[in-house]
């Protein structure tokens, strides 16, 4: 569905106390329906850094991909059986059988570090 007015950018507070912020704002309204997309506060969550260019951007995409979801939510699927996959998924899991396997030498054999018989890595969370 076609947006009836196109788009409008504006700026909005956002943050509390006074580390509060202009962010620009990207509204979209259509016919039945108005999503508000706040480009540069999502990409503060994901700790990304982006341009004035950018956020213009990925304003203009994000305003594309939801006109598509408005076209999808058009067609007929009245008769369409809901699935959770496009291809049948089976279990295809082996049976749990026990069976022969190597020692704790054997498969530390080839580690590059080990302590107490067991694996020694480097440490990588803080």
């Amino acid at each position: 569905m076609v947006a009836q007015t196109g788009f409008e950018i504006g700026e909005q507070m956002a943050g509390s106390g006074k580390n509060r912020f202009p962010t620009p704002t990207f509204s979209f309204r259509f016919s039945h329906m108005t999503v508000v997309l706040d480009v540069r506060y999502t990409a503060e969550l994901a700790r990304l850094n982006l341009g004035e260019e950018e956020v213009a951007k990925f304003q203009t995409q994000l305003s594309q991909v939801l006109e598509y979801v408005e076209k999808l939510k058009q067609v007929d699927v009245s008769g369409v059986e809901p699935t959770a996959h496009t291809n049948p998924v089976y279990n295809v899991f082996r049976p749990d059988e026990s069976r022969a396997w190597f020692n704790a030498g054997t498969a530390l054999a080839n580690a590059p570090r080990q302590a107490n018989g067991l694996f020694s890595v480097t440490k990588v969370v803080e």
